[in-house]
């Protein structure tokens, strides 16, 4: 072989592997690129639906007016007579990602005494949460699931098993309107706890 050819192929030797190299880096770039590209799409992407999903983690999401809530006009109610059970309607109510309006949150049992003071207890049994009637054949209010009555002038507990009388309910009357503060308590505790 000649000094010439020699001198060629060496030379060639040469230039590949750095033209390779070249290459090499070109590519390992484009690899890199497309991978940064990539994930950075992709954490735009995340963020939201993280963020969406977490929304609710530590927040009391449930929630209902804390403003009092009309259910009646006041000469709707009848000094004297028979409490009347009246449904008690939020005009809207928030959950962790929902929000719905005209909702039906509990309900409540409201009487005027002949003086006309309006009084309204929840109809929920303060023992295990079942649903109060109201007996007039006893004239009180009645627990079907476990026998509690309770007194209809104060809510007071008359016998049975539940811990406490039935929960009242804060009233006002504005405009001729009954408006009742909704809460709700935790059962089967003596005091009034709210939940």
């Amino acid at each position: 072989m000649s000094d010439k050819s020699k001198e060629k192929s060496s030379s060639e030797s040469k230039a590949r592997p750095s033209s390779e190299s070249k290459e090499n880096s070109r590519r390992g770039f484009m690899k890199t690129a497309t991978l940064a590209i990539g994930g950075v799409m992709g954490a735009i992407t995340a963020v939201p639906l993280v963020r969406y999903f977490l929304h609710p983690v530590g927040r009391r999401m449930v929630s209902t007016p804390s403003a009092p809530i009309d259910i009646a006009a006041a000469s709707d109610i009848v000094a004297g007579a028979a409490p009347v059970r009246l449904p008690i309607i939020a005009s809207g109510v928030r959950d962790a990602w929902n929000t719905a309006n005209d909702i039906a949150v509990g309900s409540c049992w409201v009487s005027k005494s002949e003086a006309g003071e309006i009084t309204a207890y929840s109809s929920v049994c303060p023992h295990l949460g079942c649903s109060i009637s109201f007996s007039e054949k006893s004239d009180d209010f009645r627990c079907p699931c476990h026998n509690s009555s309770f007194n209809k002038k104060d809510g007071g507990r008359n016998e049975g098993p539940a811990k406490r009388g039935l929960d009242p309910l804060e009233i006002k009357v504005e405009e001729g309107r009954v408006k009742v503060v909704y809460k709700r308590y935790r059962n089967d505790i003596s005091d009034r706890e709210p939940v």
